[in-house]
C-alpha cells in the first residue's frame, strides 16, 4: 500500500516498502505544490498509506487514503497488475491494469495519475526483484 498523494521518485537501496522497495519522493496532497516528506514521513506514511489523521499534508477530503497493487498473472507479452483504492481499511474501487515488458509502458487507459505514478513504481521493483 502507499499513499495516493505519494509521487515515488527514487529508490532506496536496500529497503524494501509496500511498493516493493521504499521510495523516497514528493507529496501531492497540495494541489498547487508538492513538498519534499523526511525520511520518517517518507517510511511512516508516503510508502505506507492510511496517512489520514496522521499526517499534516493529508487532506480530509472522502478519497482513498490507500492505494494496494498486487501481480495477478505475468506472461511473456504482459504483466497483470490488481490495484485497490482503499479508505479506513476498506475498498472503495479496484481494477486491473496491463504492463508490457517489451514496450515498457502500461497498456490502455490508467484510472488516474496517481495510480499511473504508484503502479510505475511497483511495477519497477517487481521486475527488479524478477532480476535478481
Amino acid at each position: 500500500m502507499a499513499c495516493p498523494y505519494f509521487d515515488p521518485g527514487e529508490r532506496v537501496p536496500g529497503s524494501s516498502g509496500s511498493l516493493g522497495d521504499l521510495y523516497a519522493g514528493l507529496c501531492r496532497a497540495d494541489c498547487e505544490r508538492s513538498w519534499k516528506p523526511d525520511n520518517q514521513t517518507i517510511a511512516a506514511h508516503c510508502n505506507i498509506g492510511y496517512a489520514r489523521g496522521r499526517c499534516s499534508h493529508f487532506p480530509e477530503d472522502r478519497g482513498p487514503d490507500a492505494v494496494r497493487f498486487s501481480v495477478s498473472k505475468h506472461e511473456h507479452a504482459a504483466i497483470r497488475i490488481l490495484y485497490s483504492l482503499e479508505r479506513d481499511h476498506h475498498p472503495m474501487a479496484n481494477g486491473a491494469l496491463e504492463y508490457c515488458p517489451a514496450a515498457g509502458a502500461f497498456l490502455g487507459t490508467m484510472p488516474g495519475e496517481p495510480v499511473g505514478r504508484l503502479a510505475g513504481a511497483y511495477v519497477r521493483s517487481y521486475l527488479r526483484r524478477l532480476a535478481r
